[in-house]
């Protein structure tokens, strides 16, 4: 499976996530845009950057977070972005994670073609956050009209020729993320960056080494962590780990603790001027100090030289070790992945991930029933209808406010859509695929109304690991309030479901 990194970008209501190869650097507006006349309101207008002019979006107003329409603070930060040779600008409030995922992780939501949730038709969880983040879809973003790309003169010739100019005169044309650890400003080439994550507790180190502050578990690897200032030479200080740069080197992954990631930016090596030797004087693993224009000097890490260490690397090579046995017996006891989703109805609710088909906005196109019973309308998604009903009547909480998310789920040739307050979180566990049990079951009592025939608890894990989950069954429900007869729990397997409790 292929590793996706995304940058997350944080818009103040929610993050969006955007494709690292996209991302070339976050930079803070110094002056007033330059509008363009009868453009949308998303459409900012234009600014210069180190000569260049820079389209600029709104990214927030664009996907519906923003309603405002005043003028934008000169001291907002921008994220400026390539796309197809050219560039151009994303207001955001800042780049707050670099994440890797798997591709088979990307999931995809349902929309009409041409409506606003076009624009991030992926979503994926924060693999440490468990929560859901979408992904702008760039093509799609660049179908609107006002959309507007800055060309260098190379781009301007087309793709071939810029990109053979872009050889001829940048040889050496590196990335790197540029970051803090406490007042240590240093850089790391992204060729080695496996991801940033938020950081937790650490658990204690197993052995004694400069630096050494202890492990991180991250998913199913364990993951040494060290202080950055005591690796390059300098005295240790207070932990400074608020988040973690994870590395990959040739014998395991280790983990840099860091106070917060600043941005990504291009350089050359003619941006690395080489260290005096009054300024070497202990200093360790670093090539230089780092200057990309525009931005403050920053050192280079040497990762060549890091990964040379044998007492850092062969302490990942055990904790490589240590993980890739935790699998292999994970493995063996045909552990899976249940996936279940967190939902506001008058309360909290949670369904297996399996039963969703899609979640959505409320539709603005809604065909009203009359003397239909619970259901109040229909719509169209994806060649079928949609019968819509408030799930939140269905339980006897609150309708006085409106309903903002349709939870989409199949039911034979048609569907039910089930209105909600909105999505939460989509939780993962990991648990030995046998440990599944249902608890109890609603249907198995007499003349009950649909929606608590259709509730389970559910225990999944073991030992100390088991968890409880009172489960709405939305497949079920969706079968009842429709006439046909209730269908099995479905969350991901058929396990076997002991006698009623």
């Amino acid at each position: 499976m292929s590793i996706r990194i995304f940058g997350i970008l944080n818009l103040g209501a929610t993050d969006v996530a955007l494709s690292a190869d996209n991302l070339l650097e976050v930079t803070t507006l110094a002056g007033p845009l330059a509008p363009r006349p009868r453009m949308p309101e998303w459409a900012l207008g234009s600014f210069a950057l180190r000569g260049a002019l820079i389209p600029t979006i709104d990214l927030s107003r664009l996907l519906g977070f923003d309603s405002s329409q005043s003028a934008q603070q000169t001291s907002d930060q921008i994220a400026i972005v390539s796309y197809r040779g050219g560039r151009f600008g994303l207001r955001v409030h800042h780049v707050r994670d670099v994440v890797s995922i798997e591709s088979s992780d990307l999931q995809e939501l349902g929309g009409a073609q041409g409506a606003t949730d076009a624009l991030t038709p992926h979503v994926f969880i924060h693999p440490d956050e468990q929560r859901p983040i979408h992904v702008l879809d760039m093509d799609a973003l660049f179908a609107l009209e006002g959309m507007l790309l800055s060309f260098d003169n190379t781009a301007q010739r087309g793709p071939s020729e810029a990109e053979s100019s872009a050889v001829a005169e940048l040889p050496d044309r590196h990335r790197a993320l540029i970051m803090e650890c406490g007042d240590l400003r240093f850089a790391v080439d992204t060729v080695v960056v496996r991801e940033v994550l938020n950081s937790h507790a650490l658990k204690e180190p197993s052995t004694r080494l400069p630096g050494y502050l202890g492990n991180q578990q991250v998913r199913k690897d364990i993951i040494p962590v060290f202080d950055p200032r005591v690796l390059m030479g300098y005295k240790a200080t207070p932990p400074h780990n608020h988040q973690l740069v994870v590395l990959d080197s040739p014998q395991g992954r280790i983990a840099l603790a860091i106070t917060r990631l600043e941005r990504m930016a291009d350089y050359t090596e003619d941006n690395c001027r080489l260290l005096t030797a009054d300024d070497q004087q202990g200093i360790r693993h670093v090539r230089g100090l780092l200057a990309p224009p525009g931005l403050k000097d920053a050192l280079l890490l040497d990762h060549r030289s890091l990964f040379d260490s044998e007492a850092l690397t062969g302490l990942a090579a055990i904790h490589a070790s240590l993980s890739a046995v935790d699998e292999y017996h994970q493995t063996a006891q045909e552990w899976q992945r249940f996936a279940f989703m967190s939902y506001g109805a008058g309360g909290d609710f949670v369904t297996p991930l399996t039963q969703i088909d899609a979640v959505l906005p409320i539709p603005e196109t809604i065909t009203p029933l009359s003397d239909s019973g619970l259901f109040i309308g229909t719509f169209r998604h994806l060649d079928r209808t949609v019968s819509m009903v408030d799930l939140r009547a269905l339980l006897g909480r609150d309708t006085q406010s409106p309903a903002d998310q349709i939870l989409v789920v199949s039911c034979g040739d048609c569907a039910v859509g089930f209105m909600i307050d909105s999505v939460r979180r989509i939780e993962y566990i990991d648990a030995p695929r046998a440990s599944l049990v249902v608890r109890w079951r609603g249907d198995m009592r007499a003349n009950v109304a649909p929606i608590e025939a259709s509730k389970r608890l559910v225990g999944v894990g073991e030992g100390a690991r088991l968890k409880l989950l009172a489960v709405l069954c939305l497949a079920s429900l969706a079968n009842l309030l429709t006439g046909r007869h209730a269908i099995a729990c479905d969350l991901g397997v058929t396990p076997a479901t002991p006698p009623a409790v």
